[in-house]
């Protein structure tokens, strides 16, 4: 091969190898998603749900090829059994107007809609965040946890 030859070999590698798409950046890329009971909830979270509570829906999403997982939950529970819920999960005290969680958790989705909250408290630490839409008498409990 010529030295011309050779450089335009080059160049066509070069732009062979530009054209390739980069890996994703994001960590938390979708692999499969199902569906979840309260007591799958409840075992995948480290929460207890209170007496009360309804299930509006939960799916556990299974991430970077199965290596970490992602829980979503959508709960309605009376105002009333909030704090000791909160204590007995271990989640901390919410910061009122504290969005801690957003509709991008669980794309996609027809019924997660924390987005289009009002009033809201939230907190969390590095593996769970909860949002609570508050109204009376019942709240709306986001939850997002995610696990390695």
């Amino acid at each position: 091969m010529n030295g011309t030859a050779s450089l335009v070999a080059v160049a066509l590698l070069t732009l062979a190898g530009c054209a390739t798409p980069p890996p994703a950046e994001d960590r938390f890329l979708p692999d499969k998603t199902t569906a979840q009971s309260a007591a799958e909830v409840e075992a995948n979270t480290g929460v207890r749900l209170p007496a009360g509570s309804l299930l509006l829906s939960a799916a556990r999403t299974s991430l970077s090829g199965g290596l970490e997982s992602r829980t979503v939950a959508q709960v309605r529970m009376p105002a009333a059994v909030l704090d000791r819920f909160l204590a007995d999960s271990g989640l901390g005290t919410p910061k009122p107007g504290e969005r801690t969680v957003t509709d991008q958790d669980f794309p996609g989705s027809d019924t997660w809609h924390p987005d289009r909250a009002t009033t809201v408290t939230g907190t969390g630490d590095a593996r769970r965040r909860v949002m609570i839409a508050t109204t009376s008498p019942d709240v709306t409990v986001y939850l997002v946890a995610t696990q390695s």
